[in-house]
């Protein structure tokens, strides 16, 4: 029997994964029997696609003629290698794709004569783990096929049943869909197509039933949401009785450490099937927990661990549930031994076994471990997700495994055929050219099958890391343009591999191409989100946010248009059409605002109505909305007409938080705020009653009518005085989080800064008194306290921003970088302001100068923070002006550029209120 050569092994590898060659089409002139009937199977299957264990028998109507053709095709590759001697499996694959089309045809009789004309061999060696894994997907695909042409069907599925070692690997993605296929055929077979709905005893009193991996696979099959017609409401809750009490059982077992020759195969196939399965059920862990708790896993899984060797399959669900528990440093531990394993059978068995779980735990573990998700959350908590490692030590470690799962990446791209389109076409080269172009038309699967979905979210997870460095780690402007690249082509990867199922990944991009100024291209993707997911309400947000810097990228240009070029426009009746188009669509972005807002009000009502709970995330998200939609008011209208409508916001607060109760301060007159605090003992921030005496008459160009500076003129209570000086009124509900106390307090501060624009300085000054009582006095409270004393008490604002500086090196605040931009800023705005030698601001001039630099450093490390420094105008605004400070003309020219580019096409809100809540 000849051998199978090197490029036909791969093939197998290709095939096993679901996938088929790039250049398929060249199979067709082959002259090996694999390849040939490789092309024909491309081609049954296109007519299917997607491919999926639903869709093996939906043939459209367009395609019979295709199946006869194909049916003609086949036959004449058979008749012409008759006489050739070929391999076990290629003639395995060829009788199951020739029985395949047969029933396409409804030809089930000459589909089975095929397939009974095959005779199977179960001594058959195979001499590599291809080989072995396509046998696997043959063996189900005949199975599958048998039982669908027979009358006797159950009979056919249920030996298969009896002899399934385990459920197919992640790679195994041909395999599982055709064993899938076998298990929802069973199930409707079994429960009488629904009418007769299935308890989970059947089940076990079936032929294959002493095979706990084949008793299990089909149990959870039953559990998803296509199969709830076929069982009865209470087969869920008696098969996690039997499922928790079979565990119990295997925990209770005492066995020995194996021996590194000992076979455990049968413990470990069980526990890949266990968790293959359930992970299968759907993206949200939560539904997993249904069935098994976390803590019950974990507890089954160690004991595992003691009872076989070195188990990869053990080992990466234990990391899954040490995850799901928030033991951080006890899963980067387990999955610095997995990774080992993973490399010790690399290079004795000179492949990885299971590469595409591989590449899933990589991401897993890469997107968890990310700071922006586990250590920067945690760090305004109480307990911690990471204990013991630091967040430099975790960015270390994550650096090393984005390396290991880019070369995993490699090797899947190769063996599937995958391409993301770098260099086959110049037009790819667009941000959305994923929408129009098809980049791997050989791939066939359904977007929603596990190789898609974990390579997708492989990219996806270093999108989201190199998004880290980009905000958090890259220490200059060019580090930080290669970062933005890396993140840019990640996340384009993970949408040219599935543009469409994935809210979550559709918005991160839009989001990066808006922060990029990618106006058109984010506007066109936000679009193409809101078609399929219309109550994503951070997408409709940012939208709208898109649209007014597109309109104000168009008064832009309009203001450059000369008087000549006006008035031969208007002399134009084309033109002037033109002309009345854009105006009209001038402030489309309240009409998207209008729409968004209907959106969120038929949502809030069909959730209230169907009682459904809806996330703090969703409530905050619509929040957003309804200040947007001010906002836009504010560019259109005038910020005075937005006065009335303040309210408004406070009304849909109240709506979206009924439990919310809030917390009002006794009464307390402003200038008592701060009777008992002290200067600062900096020499920019001395005593004034101290500064008078040293230094002679006050000047008055300071503040108005000479008036003193008392220190005790604050607003705002020092955070111990605050709260013994405050007290709540009745008790705050139990559902009131903090999370809610602390949106609502950003209202109010948000409420502040639309007084503050209009100089309605006593109003602005209740509204921060009001946050204060909402929740304890912050950095942002301190920063808007110095946004409101700048003009009028220097010194007091200073000493809030130096305060505020003071406290973002501290863990809870070092990374709330919204809100050390605004501290810079408003640091930055008293500075130029003060910046004579005269202001009594500073002590002298090397006080001056010295502040200066200082101020300097911190802007140009902020510029550096992608996107919030980086792409504020205000930022490189004040960058060039102490570059010109400091006679540096080469700087200063960047920097203004900087700050025209970004200007030009500014939003009316940060395009960073879109993301969720960081409570």
């Amino acid at each position: 029997m000849p051998k199978i050569s090197s490029y036909e092994q791969s093939l197998l590898q290709t095939l096993s994964f679901g996938c088929f060659p790039r250049n398929v089409s060249d199979l067709q002139h082959s002259e090996s029997y694999l390849l040939r009937i490789a092309f024909v199977d491309f081609e049954l299957l296109s007519a299917l696609q997607p491919v999926s264990a639903q869709a093996l028998r939906c043939v459209p109507s367009k395609s019979k003629s295709k199946i006869d053709q194909l049916i003609n095709d086949i036959c004449s590759v058979n008749l012409e290698y008759s006489k050739t001697e070929k391999s076990y499996l290629e003639v395995y694959y060829g009788s199951v794709v020739l029985a395949h089309l047969q029933i396409l045809r409804k030809d089930e009789q000459s589909a089975i004569e095929t397939l009974d004309g095959f005779r199977i061999e179960h001594n058959t060696v195979f001499h590599t783990h291809a080989e072995q894994e396509f046998m696997d997907y043959i063996s189900a695909r005949f199975h599958g096929l048998l039982g669908d042409a027979s009358e006797n069907s159950s009979d056919v599925w249920v030996i298969f049943l009896k002899s399934l070692k385990h459920y197919g690997r992640a790679s195994q993605v041909s395999a599982n869909i055709w064993i899938d296929y076998i298990l929802d055929g069973l199930i409707s077979k079994l429960s009488l197509n629904g009418q007769k709905p299935l308890h989970f005893k059947l089940l076990e009193n079936l032929g294959f039933a002493k095979n706990r991996a084949s008793l299990i696979a089909i149990a959870n099959h039953c559990l998803k949401s296509h199969n709830q017609v076929y069982t009865h409401e209470k087969f869920e809750s008696e098969y996690a009785t039997f499922l928790h009490g079979m565990i119990r059982e295997h925990i209770k077992q005492r066995k020995e450490f194996p021996n590194a020759n000992e076979n455990s195969s049968e413990e470990t196939d069980f526990v890949q099937t266990l968790y293959q399965t359930l992970n299968n059920l759907s993206p949200r862990r939560s539904r997993v927990f249904e069935i098994v708790s976390p803590q019950l896993t974990k507890e089954f899984l160690v004991s595992m661990a003691g009872k076989s060797y070195q188990s990869q399959s053990v080992l990466l669900n234990l990391i899954r549930s040490l995850i799901d528990l928030g033991e951080y440093d006890e899963a980067l531990a387990a999955f610095k031994t997995y990774t080992t394993y993973v490399d010790k059978e690399r290079i004795q068995e000179g492949y990885v076994s299971d590469l595409l779980e591989v590449i899933d735990m990589y991401s897993l573990c890469i997107l968890n471990f990310n700071p922006m998700n586990s250590s920067i959350p945690d760090s305004t908590r109480p307990t911690k997700r990471f204990k013991y490692n630091s967040i430099d030590l975790v960015v270390q470690e994550l650096s090393m495994l984005a390396k290991a799962l880019l070369s995993y990446l490699d090797q899947a791209e190769t063996i599937a055929h995958v391409t993301y389109g770098d260099n086959v076409q110049k037009k790819n080269a667009e941000k959305l050219s994923f929408l129009y172009c098809k980049f791997n038309a050989t791939l066939l699967l359904d977007k929603k099958m596990s190789l898609i979905g974990i390579l997708s979210e492989a990219w996806h997870a270093l999108g989201e890391l190199y998004r880290y460095h980009c905000t958090f780690s890259s220490p200059t402007l060019e580090a930080l343009e290669n970062n933005k690249k890396r993140m840019s082509s990640s996340y384009r990867n993970c949408l040219i591999l599935n543009s469409s199922d994935n809210v979550t990944h559709l918005f991160r991009y839009s989001l990066m191409l808006a922060n990029e100024s990618y106006v058109d291209e984010s506007i066109k993707l936000c679009k193409f989100t809101l078609k399929k997911y219309p109550e994503s309400f951070k997408t409709w947000n940012l939208l709208v946010l898109l649209q007014t810097a597109l309109e104000c990228e168009n008064r832009a240009r309009s203001a450059e248009v000369s008087s000549q070029q006006l008035n031969d426009t208007l002399a134009s009746t084309s033109s002037l059409a033109d002309q009345t188009d854009k105006v009209s669509k001038k402030f489309e972005s309240e009409k998207f605002i209008e729409d968004a807002l209907n959106v969120a009000t038929l949502h809030l009502t069909g959730c209230q109505n169907a009682r459904v709970y809806i996330p703090i995330q969703t409530k905050y998200q619509i929040l957003q909305l309804k200040m947007t939609q001010l906002a836009v008011w504010e560019t259109t209208r005038g910020v005075e007409a937005v006065l009335e409508h303040i309210a408004d916001v406070f009304l849909l607060f109240r709506e979206l938080f009924l439990h919310v109760q809030f917390p009002q301060a006794k009464k307390v007159e402003a200038a008592g705020f701060r009777a008992e605090a002290i200067w600062s003992k900096r020499p920019s921030v001395m005593d004034i009653s101290e500064r008078e005496n040293s230094l002679g008459p006050k000047p008055t160009n300071g503040n108005k009518g000479g008036e003193r500076h008392d220190r005790k003129n604050g607003l705002s209570l020092d955070s111990t005085r605050r709260l013994k000086s405050s007290e709540w009124v009745g008790n705050t509900n139990q559902l009131t989080s903090n999370s809610e106390l602390k949106i609502l307090q950003d209202v109010w501060l948000w409420t502040a800064s639309i007084y503050l624009k209009l100089g309605f300085l006593k109003e602005a000054e209740q509204c921060l008194v009001e946050a204060e009582t909402i929740d304890i006095p912050n950095v942002k409270t301190y920063t808007y306290l110095g946004l409101l004393t700048s003009q009028s008490r220097e010194h007091l604002a200073l000493q809030e921003y130096e305060r505020s500086l003071e406290l973002f090196h501290s863990t809870g605040e070092k990374y709330n970088m919204r809100a050390y931009g605004l501290t810079l800023l408003g640091l930055s705005q008293l500075f130029m302001r003060s910046e004579d030698a005269t202001s009594p601001l500073f002590v002298s001039e090397k006080d001056r100068d010295a502040g200066l630099v200082r101020l300097k450093n911190y802007l140009e490390g902020y510029s550096a923070c992608w996107p919030h420094g980086h792409n504020s105008s205000e930022v490189w605004y004040y960058l060039s002006a102490l570059y010109e400070r400091f006679d540096d003309k080469i700087l200063q020219s960047k920097a203004l550029w900087k700050c025209v580019s970004l200007e030009s096409s500014r939003p009316v809100r940060s395009y960073n209120i879109c993301e969720d809540f960081d409570s």
